[in-house]
């Protein structure tokens, strides 16, 4: 380790080993049904479909499910590719966003990024044009509840292409928490601008409570029942999460937290009342020492 860095500061990559090689995911890396994007004007969102009307269909439609298979992948572009572009203003190209994985192609969170923190830098430099800087919030609004209701109306049963495609349900579920955590991310970051908006902040957990892909993930890596269902009030915290494994205690071995369910955690057995400083290994012999109560209680404050 460096000396020159303060013994008390702590890598997070040193702890998620899995962090190492990427930043940390908004969404999963999902699959991409192949709707275009690139070639066609900026526009608003609930104008995406209109400027590519005249498009070739994507799927020869020998079938009913070939049709909808279509109409699914213009849905997942105008809520993904063109909800972004209609909130930031600015055209971006498909290879941004999307990569190639075995003859197919994935949409990842990895150039998704630098185009948010693009457009914060945008929204900043207008600090001094604050009606300019309130119009171009206006319409980012607009957007975002566009693709609410447009998300809203595409997950009832009857109207939802990608089921009606044939999709598999996980392969479902995976689209929709990609694209609630794209919308969450935008209104999340429009929050953070500190700009005046005309609607109410968005939420988006109704994804989570319709799907459960990413919390199946968590569960599968060591997550926490109880924590998963804390974690699904918003989609981008399980999403992250699903590409991290969790702190475990030593103690705990393999068993971890399978016997926990959604009403609580049987690990977290702690007695606050009684708990005193562990060692941080066996053949410590030290005298466990920690700051005062009033201490912490007045940093906290």
């Amino acid at each position: 380790m460096d000396p020159s860095r303060n013994a008390s500061a702590v890598d997070i990559r040193a702890i998620f080993p899995s962090l190492r090689c990427r930043p940390p995911a908004v969404f999963q890396d999902t699959i991409w049904l192949g709707g275009e994007h690139d070639g066609y004007r900026l526009c608003t969102l609930n104008d995406y479909p209109k400027c590519r009307e005249n498009r070739p269909c994507l799927y020869k439609p020998t079938s009913a499910s070939d049709r909808f298979l279509d109409l699914a992948a213009s849905y997942q572009a105008q809520l993904s590719f063109g909800l972004i572009e209609a909130v930031v203003g600015e055209k971006f190209a498909e290879v941004q966003l999307l990569r190639p994985r075995n003859g197919d192609h994935v949409i990842s969170s990895d150039g998704f990024r630098q185009i948010i923190l693009s457009w914060q830098r945008r929204i900043l430099a207008l600090e001094d044009d604050r009606d300019t800087r309130r119009q171009w919030m206006a319409r980012a609004d607009t957007a975002l509840k566009q693709a609410m209701s447009l998300l809203l109306m595409i997950l009832m049963p009857l109207n939802n292409p990608f089921f009606r495609a044939r999709l598999h349900i996980d392969t479902v579920g995976r689209i929709f928490q990609m694209l609630a955590a794209i919308a969450e991310t935008l209104a999340f970051t429009k929050q953070l601008l500190r700009v005046q908006a005309t609607t109410q902040n968005l939420k988006y957990s109704f994804v989570n409570m319709t799907f459960d892909a990413y919390q199946r993930d968590m569960i599968s890596i060591g997550w926490c029942p109880f924590t998963v269902q804390l974690m699904a009030a918003e989609v981008c915290r399980t999403a992250y999460a699903s590409t991290v494994r969790p702190f475990i205690r030593g103690d705990l071995g393999k068993k971890g937290h399978s016997a926990c369910d959604k009403g609580g955690c049987i690990v977290n057995n702690i007695n606050c009342a009684t708990y005193v400083v562990q060692h941080t290994s066996p053949t410590c012999g030290c005298d466990p020492k920690g700051p005062p109560l009033e201490d912490v209680v007045d940093a906290l404050q």
